[in-house]
């Protein structure tokens, strides 16, 4: 969580190493993985096998499920690709500071 590389030391492959290493453990552990995007970065995560998530979000607070809204893009690594729909919502667990 809260992951970045220094202004003055992107591109130069360390974002991409970085993620390989996540993807490795996405793949080999986990169905689906979900990130936020700081701003400027859409264009990272575009060109890594991520895809932009277009439908509604939710937490699944204390009292139900409640709706959210996003503050930055949202990205989620899914194998395969194709296995989920996109545009259908997704809900978080709920957690003290940013749930997204």
């Amino acid at each position: 969580e809260a992951m970045a590389v220094r202004a003055g030391w992107r591109r130069q492959g360390h974002g991409t190493a970085l993620m390989e290493q996540l993807e490795d453990v996405l793949r080999a552990s986990y169905d689906f993985g979900a990130l936020t995007s700081s701003v400027g970065a859409e264009p990272f995560y575009a060109s890594r096998p991520w895809s932009a998530w277009q439908g509604p979000v939710s937490v699944l607070a204390p009292h139900g499920v409640e709706e959210t809204t996003l503050e930055r893009e949202l990205y989620v690594f899914v194998q395969p690709a194709d296995s989920i729909d996109v545009s259908e919502r997704l809900t978080c667990d709920w957690r003290k500071g940013d749930l997204w």
